[in-house]
């Protein structure tokens, strides 16, 4: 097999598993979109060519979900930071979540978007190097995250809040917020 064979097969698995995967998963793609983009991908760096790896079409189906997760029914319109931490391969989703929230700038932002949106929110001073996300709801009495350990469990966040955390992730990120945020400000300038 030669490099191209190889840069394109790494290339197909990158933008399936770093960018289809988590759109999926977080329900912001359809599976037939997903399926299709895959599709035209394979085709695209000739996958088939070179490789066992399976045909995109047969391969992800996604599973039913028979019992809905009670944290995102409890909490409609909760985005998942467990889902989001799974970008950092390199440390677990607990660990990346609770350096997050270990961040003084994070605890700074949370307690802000609580006391605008809870009026039974308790500002307290925190531990910072033993926070975790159970440590906060339960000290601070915060809404803006939930969490729950064992199956179907995870870290949920409302969507400001989800946001701060995909900033923190990906630097990437932080500049397309900014962009667009500077962008509005021209327009409304402008207009």
């Amino acid at each position: 097999m030669d490099k191209s064979a190889i840069q394109n097969q790494l290339q197909y698995i990158i933008a399936k598993e770093q960018y289809m995967k988590p759109l999926l998963e977080n329900e912001i793609i359809t599976e037939e979109v997903y399926n299709e983009v895959l599709e035209n991908l394979y085709e695209e760096f000739e996958v088939w060519r070179y490789s066992r790896i399976q045909n995109p079409s047969v391969e992800f189906r996604k599973k039913k979900r028979e019992v809905r997760n009670d944290l995102l029914e409890q909490n409609p319109g909760y985005i998942s930071l467990t889902e989001l931490a799974r970008s950092k391969p390199q440390k677990s989703t607990g660990y990346t979540i609770q350096m997050w929230l270990r961040d003084s700038g994070t605890v700074d932002f949370l307690s802000l978007w609580e006391k605008k949106h809870n009026e039974k929110f308790l500002p307290i001073l925190v531990e910072l190097n033993t926070l975790t996300p159970k440590i906060w709801i339960k000290e601070t009495n915060s809404i803006g995250i939930a969490s729950r350990q064992g199956k179907n469990g995870g870290t949920y966040a409302h969507r400001e809040i989800a946001m701060h955390f995909m900033c923190w992730l990906s630097a990437e990120m932080m500049l397309n917020v900014i962009e667009k945020y500077l962008e509005v400000m021209n327009y409304e300038k402008d207009n």
